[in-house]
């Protein structure tokens, strides 16, 4: 989507648009666990610098009670957050306090850094919570995974950088 495209060329400061990632989010009626507060790029490490950005398009109206994404404000400017392993990361010192729920009808979208800090609580509604989420980086990022592992990147918008992803 061009306006999508439009929106993360100015958040990421260049025209220059990879996709890096996209998946789908749903969580069924009276069910749907929570999401641990967690950081995109603790997972994507591969990938410097840490900086891409994630666009969350509800597919269904997506509201506190059905677990909406919540985020830390400002919690990118703090770089990467210390993490407990479980079984997922679990970002440490979060201040649930200072939680902003993100509430979308369906169709609807936000964006957030790779370093916000963020999650989602459990869906107890009668009703289905889905969510698409796509990831985009600067196509001057670099790869720094095990060379024989990096996948094709597609370009979206502008050109490529020899030695970048």
């Amino acid at each position: 989507n061009p306006k999508i495209l439009d929106i993360v060329a100015e958040l990421l400061g260049t025209e220059d648009i990879k996709l890096f990632a996209d998946q789908t989010l749903m969580k069924p009626a009276y069910h749907g666990s929570s999401v641990s507060w967690h950081q995109d790029s603790a997972y994507w490490t591969v990938i410097e610098p840490p900086a891409l950005v994630s666009c969350w398009t509800a597919l269904d109206d997506a509201t506190e009670e059905n677990g909406c994404v919540r985020m830390i404000s400002g919690s990118y400017h703090k770089g990467l957050w210390p993490y407990e392993r479980r079984d997922f990361l679990h970002a440490q010192g979060v201040d649930e306090s200072q939680a902003v729920p993100v509430v979308l009808k369906a169709g609807g979208c936000s964006f957030h850094h790779s370093l916000t800090v963020h999650g989602s609580g459990e869906n107890r509604t009668p009703h289905r919570r889905r969510g698409l989420v796509t990831s985009y980086m600067r196509a001057d990022s670099r790869w720094v995974g095990e060379p024989n592992k990096k996948p094709h990147f597609h370009l979206l918008r502008g050109c490529e950088y020899p030695g970048c992803v």
